[in-house]
């Protein structure tokens, strides 16, 4: 379509090279726009979980924030218990 001007991204933004991003450079920023985004209520929001920070930045939503976190953990710990019946 010639009216679109949606970049043609080969490369997409890593989730790590986001989250790195925001702890080393842009919060100061980001949370002049949204308040937010400061860092302490993302790590009120997400604690040290990196899924569930990846999801706050994105989405600035606490609700499907923790829910990524949630399903981050379940993985998790269904990946350990199902690692000890197989072996």
């Amino acid at each position: 379509m010639p009216s679109d001007t949606t970049p043609n991204i080969a490369n997409p933004i890593m989730p790590s090279a986001l989250i790195n991003w925001y702890n080393n450079n842009s919060w100061p920023t980001l949370t002049s726009l949204n308040g937010n985004l400061d860092p302490t209520i993302v790590e009120e929001t997400c604690s040290i979980n990196f899924e569930c920070r990846h999801d706050y930045i994105i989405r600035i939503n606490p609700v499907s924030s923790a829910a990524t976190a949630t399903a981050s953990n379940l993985f998790q710990q269904s990946r350990l218990i199902l690692g000890k019946i197989l072996i």
